[in-house]
């Protein structure tokens, strides 16, 4: 490759074009454009000149160019002589002189570079950049392309900017000089797309897909453009000009300063920016307002609702135009999308359109005439989510008094009428005015100038429809008046609405109005009325801000009085007077609010202030009366419930870090479109889970449903149990599907149940109560044993004692909704079919059996003291999300909140968990000191073990409900194993229920005799597997089985590598998130909350690694069973890779960053199985988990694997078509075929070994560049520069391994006794053994392959067919499988002898080394010692019948006709009778028969002698001897055939080659007949010949009919006939299709194979199946073939070569 900088190469390009074009006296001229670039190119023009001649003054320098010199002048309008520039009057001079070849340029031409349109210049000159002259773009570009195709780098992309630029250049008629920076980047490697005019764009040096890249560069350079036009000429309305863009894009790149200018950022970051506002919903942002009085109202207070929006709108008077804005954001509008109706408004009302980063404002303008007009605005969008209305009244401001209206209006523009939605029914129209008139009948006209009020109540009560028109002079308003409104249900808090987002956060003046005296809430003038638990809480806020309290009971409606505060501390005061006073003035509350700006601010104060008070309180004393008062700012007690409010500085500071992460998140909206159940984390709870209790030693907080900005604190003694009535619903009817056995014999066989601990069973009962609604008669007999600590009265008791039917359906709840339905049928039930018992523990020393125990731990919790700083940590995000965390020391489990390792110096709100939760005990307690373990831990011990125990024992599954431990507790438990802990009903963070089993057996014989170890695998991956697979059918156990063996595989090949990695189940990754239970629709990582609803996406294993503040995400789809769709299972990979990477974790947003903390924490959670079960040695996690908070906080990037798949597909294949693994990489994805076979190993190998075995390669043979290794970020960077350079390669790469190398006995079987070694002993022996041929070794598991043709059990016949092109191996097979079948002909049946025949087309068996090993006798075709028309056996006419062979077989040779066959038939019959023989008179066939020399004789004594085909045919047989003419030296060619016998055919013309097979297959035929039947042992028959046509294909092509009958009839004679040919397609001529009659198969390479061929040698029932198989067999390398046995298996084996056969017999 050249080195040399642009001019050298344009130089270059010059001296090899004028090479054979340049002539004396020749001018060529050169325009440069710019002064610069002419000084450039004649200083290296100079610089390479090859010598000097003088003309005048100057020293001129020339190019030697064949024998003419080329003389070099520039021109500049400032000569420059020093550098070759001169003047216009000597070039002019000179060129006159050079073109008569004056002395001194004789033989000289001149070049002129310049750049000037003088004619003096141009004329009689040859322009270099002409057409395709040297200087041309067109002849640049091809010296370019050469220069690319010449071993440069990125040559795909290089060529498309070649192609770019060429394109470019033409278009602006530029310059050569135009490829300066193109030609400079290809020589150094490093294409500098902003040098041509481009964004930096590496993603095109990976693509090799030229019309891609082609127009990926056009869509650049078009962007630049566009760009930089409009920083040129519109710097200061970029929002305006560059709308693909949003607005904090635009401010971050494009402004002064900007940390990245908009030139350094990569194509593909603008492209991101476009599809990120692409993806943009659009939102409603308001109305403004100008000039005018609006009213704004929604029809309904629900998303569809606040999209149709109500105005009235009220021009001053005197002015005779209206204005206002409507505004939206997000996705970009167009102006014809807002539409006018009626239409005739369309030529009033004109409509403006504006667009500014992500805000389109649409500004609606129209006259306002004395009569009021209707219309509506329409915006016309595809998504029914983005179409708003806007019904629109403009009136002239006091003709009508509308304030009566105000909240409880809409517009009927159709009817041109403004309804009123009344609750009361009367209406003020005029409050000057004092008369009042009852309006009697609809439709009444009413002028306000007389009328004050109007009462329609009576008319109301008694019409369909109540209307009237209120006037006022010339002026009329028609008035609808509809019923109240329902009252709609409100989102508390309003922060959390979705259909309000893009109102909040930025206006103090978009709130809900709290009305205390109506106790409602308006919106947009839209009244709503708060239902339930939510009207109370608003009561309570109401009354932080109207009584100005910190604390209220609202109960007793009293509370602490905002100046007590002003004793403890003065700034709190004042900040919290200020957020008091905020609310006043605004009329709102903390859950009304749109907590803008001013909020914010005001609420940090308040918190700041808080937190320095706190931090202030000493330590190692008591609290004082006014510390105390401030841990009691913002509790509240409502219905006899203690609550934190909003009003608490830790929830105020909780919220307000969530609204700084709203806000920051700016444009990407993204917690707007958060699932409801991410949204349902997002609360204080977890920053104050348990608290010190002085009645009930501790409490919990809990977010409250209907507002999460309250937090209960609950007594633990009010612990909720409720979900025991699903947990036991559910838990029978898993137990009764999964041994559905045990209750088939016995129809009324009853469901035992123990119950231990649950005192009252008020919660177990009801889930059986639950269970028959849900079953009814199919419900099962259960009878239930209660044990207790005492007896005491059950909810069995009281059911046992209710009699009436109406008592029992109120207190169970059957007489409500649906319930009421079976409600006398469900009673029955439970009196029919519910039993029970009662025990104490102390009286019984085991518990009776049962099929089910529900056992609670009662074990009685403890509050103990908490450093937080020291407990393990639960904080994720900053602590958006937060929660307790467990951890154990020795026999006890502290379950506390923690922030162990996490940095909260700026976190207000994270000091404030800590500040709160340590105070809050001395707080409560006089006298109790305040010290770093004030905090509250729960401590649970194990005390309730042995109880445990009877349960395990005599239950088959133990349902432990809250079981306040770890997963670790059940590890110390000897023989017990988790069959399902996922059961979660509640939001704890701990397990609310935990099944188990000591009947370990029932699962053994589930999964095999792998033992516990399969039981810890299948666990530690998913928590429900175990339990399904006793009730899975087969196909779903493979299923499994496979992602088991394939976790365990892909574990191994990323062992090696420095990034911690885990496997996590991605259906139990959606279902369970942070311990959480969850329905698939209800998880945050579902598909489903993102409105995925199709779409193929992988639900198997992703790999989850960790490296340095980077996660690397590597799915696997998991296949199981027959070949499977590889290019539908890569697509589901790549789309999980995706969908993780792009729309959930790897976007720069505040919900991505939720979601990789809770990535994290389910990353957690399945480490903590991990560790249970001891899958992974205990150093795996270690680095991990030294930084488990780093990594919790979400801040963590999304990393690529440098040179590795980015996502995997392993398939367990249980197909013929898979013989051997494959791996192979498509489309970035490692397809990894295995055979289904190794599954079972694969599974039941404990992951340890496993790993070693791998490791090694005695298991699975995975090439070594599948091993991940440890990489540095240096490296992931080179890799991706090179990715383009290296063309990828997408071979297969099958698994193999040294064969040449054999274990001590690999291949004795080749010869079991080395006596078998030596040929010739034709002595027969007893067989000690059937006879086996080894073919070669299974290439997949090493095992030795053998062919047992005397086996009827495995070959029905022992024909073959041996498939190959020349060079794979083919004649190599086939001489080791006749040397063995010769060696080991002593295991045939009887020890018979086997004769061999061998027909050699191309001398391949006539080679001493295979002569010698066979001892084969070899015949040439020259008096061959057997008689093609010799009578064997008593058929009838038997001469006529061997003629007739011998005329058929010559017909096909020489195509005979009709006639000469009679004539040989004649002939041949004459020849007999010359003989004696007769073919009536069979006591003569027994002399001796005439030869093929006496045919011909028979033949010349005709009286007509044609010389026609026949003539020539039989000329050639008798003039070549090919047989013996003397009939005394023949004999039968079945005796000849002892031992080898090879004919050698080469050398001979192919039609006689073809003849002699088949004359002598002819005579084979008749003899076999002679022989009678094999003898035949048990499943065993006896081999007597066996037949080789070597390069058959020619010979099958003639359809010989011997051949066929052989084929066919040969099995019973103990007969077999190897075909060997070059391909599959010679088996089928246009009569025969010789592979039905073969059974045993080794193929190898072959360049071509037809699908109808693989379909009839192999089993492949799929066009998935075919193409597999044919890839196989175009790929297979030298001496690997397929083996294709009898019944139809399929092995790819390495075969047993000829000279590998003879190197172990010769050692």
């Amino acid at each position: 490759m050249s080195e040399k900088h642009f001019e050298a190469f344009l130089v270059s390009n010059l001296r090899g074009w004028l090479q054979s074009r340049i002539e004396a006296g020749a001018r060529y001229q050169f325009k440069s454009p710019d002064p610069d670039n002419t000084i450039r190119l004649v200083s290296e023009l100079l610089e390479q000149c090859d010598g000097r001649l003088r003309y005048g003054e100057h020293e001129l320098s020339y190019l030697q160019i064949s024998d003419v010199r080329l003389l070099v002048t520039g021109h500049l309008e400032q000569p420059d002589i020093q550098n070759g520039c001169y003047t216009e009057n000597y070039i002019s001079n000179l060129r006159d002189t050079v073109a008569a070849e004056m002395s001194p340029f004789e033989g000289c031409a001149l070049l002129i570079v310049h750049n000037s349109l003088l004619d003096t210049l141009i004329n009689s000159a040859f322009d270099l950049a002409q057409g395709d002259a040297v200087w041309s773009p067109n002849q640049t570009q091809k010296e370019l392309d050469l220069m690319i195709s010449g071993g440069l780098q990125n040559q795909v992309a290089s060529r498309c900017l070649l192609e770019h630029q060429a394109r470019i250049i033409t278009e602006e008629g530029s310059s050569v000089f135009g490829f300066r920076h193109l030609h400079d980047a290809l020589l150094d490697g490093d294409l500098r797309f902003q040098e041509l005019g481009l964004f930096n764009d590496p993603q095109v040096l990976s693509n090799s897909n030229e019309k891609q890249v082609a127009r990926r560069l056009e869509s650049n350079r078009q962007l630049r453009e566009e760009i930089e036009f409009a920083v040129e000429h519109f710097p200061n309305d970029l929002e305006d000009k560059l709308t693909k863009f949003g607005s904090k894009f635009i401010q971050e790149h494009f402004g002064e300063g900007a940390e990245v200018p908009w030139t350094e950022l990569n194509y593909q970051e603008f492209r991101d920016e476009e599809e990120l506002q692409k993806k943009l919903t659009l939102d409603y942002e308001g109305i403004e307002v100008n000039g005018c009085q609006i009213d704004v109202r929604d029809k309904k207070d629900t998303s569809a609702g606040r999209r149709d929006k109500h105005l009235i709108i009220e021009v001053p008077s005197g002015q005779d135009l209206f204005s206002f804005k409507i505004k939206f954001v997000g996705q970009r509008l167009e102006k014809k999308e807002l539409l006018v109706t009626p239409r005739a408004m369309s030529d009033v009302i004109d409509i403006d359109f504006s667009f500014r980063g992500d805000k389109s404002t649409f500004t609606i303008s129209g006259p306002c005439s004395g009569e009021p007009e209707f219309f509506s605005l329409r915006l016309n969008r595809d998504s029914s989510n983005e179409k708003y209305s806007f019904h629109c009244l403009v009136v002239q401001q006091g003709v009508f008094y509308l304030s009566a209206f105000e909240n409880r209006f809409l517009i009927d523009r159709r009817r041109r009428a403004l309804v009123l939605q009344a609750d009361q029914h009367c209406l003020d129209v005029n409050p000057d005015v004092t008369p009042e008139t009852v309006l009697s009948d609809s439709g009444e006209t009413i002028d306000v100038n007389s009328v004050g009020k109007i009462d329609f109540e009576q008319l109301y009560d008694e019409s369909d429809e109540v209307n009237f028109t209120l006037t006022n002079g010339d002026r009329s308003l028609f008035v609808l008046v509809e019923g109240e409104p329902s009252k709609e249900a409100l989102r508390l808090p309003v922060i959390f609405d979705p259909s309000r987002f893009a109102r909040l956060f930025k206006d103090d003046n978009f709130n809900g109005v709290y009305r205390p005296g109506k106790e409602t809430v308006v919106f947009d003038s839209q009244e709503s009325e708060p239902v339930f638990f939510r009207k109370a809480l608003l009561q309570a806020e109401s009354a932080f801000v109207n009584e100005e309290c910190i604390e209220w009971d609202n109960d007793r409606r009293k509370g602490i009085p905002l100046s007590n505060l002003s004793l403890a501390d003065d700034r709190i005061y004042q900040a919290y007077a200020a957020l008091v006073s905020y609310f006043q003035e605004r009329k709102t509350l903390p859950s009304l609010a749109s907590w803008g700006p001013e909020l914010v601010a005001l609420g940090k104060e308040y918190v700041l202030a808080s937190v320095e008070y706190l931090e202030k309180i000493k330590k190692g004393k008591p609290l004082d009366s006014s510390e105390r008062l401030v841990i009691r700012i913002g509790l509240a007690t409502v219905e006899e419930r203690r609550f934190f409010t909003p009003f608490h500085p830790l929830v105020m500071a909780y919220y307000l870090s969530l609204v700084e992460e709203i806000v920051e998140d700016g444009e990407a909206r993204s917690f707007r479109e958060l699932p409801e159940v991410t949204k349902g984390r997002l609360n204080a709870r977890g920053l104050l889970p348990h608290l010190f209790d002085r009645d009930n030693r501790y409490s919990y907080t809990q977010a409250v449903p209907e507002n999460p900005l309250w937090l209960e604190i609950v007594p633990h003694q009010d612990t909720s149990f409720d979900f025991v009535i699903n947990l036991v619903k559910h838990k029978i009817e898993e137990f009764t599907s999964t041994f559905e056995q045990l209750f088939r014999q016995v129809d009324d066989a009853p469901l035992l149940i123990n119950s231990v601990n649950n005192a009252e069973n008020s919660e177990l009962f009801r889930g059986l109560v639950s269970y028959y609604q849900a079953n009814l008669l199919g419900g099962r007999h259960i009878h239930v044993n209660l044990y207790d600590e005492k007896l005491v009265e059950t909810e069995f008791d009281v059911f046992a004692e209710m009699g009436m039917y109406d008592e029992i359906k109120e207190r169970y709840g059957l007489d409500k909704g649906a319930a009421r339905r079976n409600a006398d049928a469900v009673i029955d039930l439970l009196r029919t079919r519910l039993t029970f018992s009662k025990f104490q523990h102390n009286h019984v020393e085991q518990q009776a059996y049962a099929h089910l125990t529900f056992f609670k731990n009662d074990q009685k919790v403890e509050a103990v003291d908490n450093n937080i700083d020291e407990h393990v940590s639960g904080v994720a995000c900053a602590g958006l999300l937060s929660g307790e965390s467990s951890r154990s020391e020795g026999d006890r489990y502290f379950t506390a909140f923690g922030l162990k390792g996490v940095d909260y110096g700026s976190s207000p709100h994270l000091k404030l968990a800590k500040l709160i939760g340590t105070l809050w005990r001395p707080s409560q307690s006089k006298n109790d000191v305040y010290h770093d373990h004030s905090a509250t831990s729960l401590a649970v011990s194990q005390e309730f073990m042995s109880l445990l125990e009877r349960s395990y024992d005599s239950s088959v599954w133990t349902t432990i409900i809250d079981p306040k431990v770890t997963l670790k507790f059940f590890e110390a438990t000897e023989g017990v194993i988790l069959i399902h802990y996922s059961d979660q009903y509640t939001s704890s963070s701990g397990y609310d229920a935990i099944t188990v089993t000591k009947q370990v057996d029932l699962y053994k014989s589930v999964l095999g005799n792998a033992g516990n170890e399969l039981i810890r695998e299948f666990n530690a991956f998913n928590g429900e597997w175990l339990l399904r697979l006793i009730t899975d059918h087969s196909k779903e156990k493979i299923a499994k089985e496979g992602i088991i063996g394939a976790y365990k595989i892909v574990s191994t090949l990323l062992a090696q590598s420095d990034i911690t990695w885990i496997p996590i189940s991605v259906a139990e990754m959606i279902r369970v998130a942070g311990n959480i239970g969850l329905a698939m629709t209800d998880s945050d990582f579902s598909r489903h909350n993102r409105k995925i609803k199709k779409g193929a996406i992988s639900d198997d294993i992703l790999f989850a690694g960790f490296k340095e503040g980077r996660l690397y995400l590597l799915p696997v789809e998991v296949k199981a069973g027959g070949r499977p769709d590889f290019s539908k299972a890569r697509e589901q990979a790549l789309e999980l890779k995706r969908y993780m990477e792009e729309d959930l974790l790897g976007p720069d947003t505040l919900a991505s960053r939720l979601y990789r903390g809770l990535f994290i924490r389910q990353v957690l959670l399945q480490i903590e199985k991990y560790q249970l079960y001891r899958v992974f040695e205990d150093r795996h996690f270690k680095d991990f988990l030294n930084h488990r908070e780093e990594w919790l906080k979400g801040e963590y990037g999304i990393g690529q694997l440098p040179n590795y798949p980015g996502a995997m597909v392993v398939a367990h294949i249980n197909s013929e078509s898979c013989f051997e693994e494959k791996y192979e990489v498509a489309e970035e994805v490692l397809q990894a075929e295995i055979p289904m076979g190794l599954l079972d190993e694969l599974v039941r190998t404990p992951y340890q070994e496993l790993k070693e075995k791998i490791d090694n390669s005695s298991l699975l043979h995975v090439p070594k560049k599948y091993f991940l290794q440890p990489f540095t970020e240096q490296e992931v960077v080179d890799a991706k520069e090179d990715a383009a350079t290296e063309p990828g390669s997408n071979q297969p790469e099958t698994a193999t391994y040294p064969v040449s190398k054999h274990d001590s006995g690999a291949f004795l079987a080749a010869a079991d006794d080395p006596s078998e070694l030596i040929v010739g002993n034709s002595k027969p022996a007893t067989p000690d053994g059937p006879l086996r041929v080894e073919f070669g070794k299974d290439v997949q598991s090493g095992e030795v392959i053998y062919w047992e043709p005397t086996n009827t059990e495995k070959l029905f016949n022992t024909n073959t067919g041996i498939i190959g092109t020349m060079g794979t191996g083919k004649t190599q097979f086939t001489k080791s499988l006749i040397t063995q079948i010769v060696r080991k002909q002593r295991h045939n049946v009887d020890g018979a002898p086997i004769g061999i025949l061998i027909f050699d087309y191309k001398a391949d068996y006539v080679k001493d080394d295979f002569v010698q090993a066979t001892n084969a006798k070899v015949f040439e075709l020259d008096c061959l010692p057997f008689n093609p028309f010799a009578l064997f056996g008593n058929k009838k006419k038997l001469p006529v019948h061997v003629a007739g062979q011998f005329i058929s077989s010559m017909t096909k040779s020489y195509n005979l006709g009709v006639k000469q066959q009679s004539k040989l038939r004649t002939v041949i019959r004459d020849a007999y009778e010359a003989a004696g023989i007769y073919s009536n008179d069979e006591s003569t066939w027994s002399r001796p028969a005439p030869t093929l020399e006496d045919v011909w004789a028979a033949f010349q004594e005709q009286e007509k002698i044609d010389h026609d085909s026949l003539y020539a045919a039989l000329e050639v047989l008798t003039a070549y001897e090919i047989f013996e003419p003397d009939t005394n030296k023949t004999q039968s060619l079945y005796d000849l055939i002892g031992g080898v016998t090879v004919i050698n055919l080469s050398g001979y013309d192919r039609t006689i080659q073809n003849l002699v097979v088949a004359l002598t297959l002819d005579l084979f035929y008749t003899q076999m007949h002679q022989q009678g039947s094999s003898k035949i042992e048990g499943n065993f028959r006896q081999i007597s010949k066996m037949i080789l046509v070597d390069e058959a294909d020619n010979f099958m092509s003639q359809d010989f009919p011997s051949l066929k009958k052989i084929m066919k009839e040969g099995r019973e004679f103990g007969v077999g006939i190897i075909l060997s040919t070059q391909e599959l397609t010679h088996f089928k001529t246009g009569e025969n299709d010789y592979s039905k009659m073969v059974l045993s198969w080794i193929i190898h390479q072959v360049p071509s194979i037809k699908y109808g061929d693989v379909r009839s040698i192999f089993n492949a029932y799929s066009k998935l199946e075919e193409d597999a198989i044919v890839n196989s067999v175009k790929t297979l390398s030298k001496h690997k073939s397929l083996y294709v046995d009898g019944k139809k298996t399929v092995r790819k084996i390495d075969d047993l070569a000829f000279w590998k056969l003879i190197e172990l017999g010769c050692n």
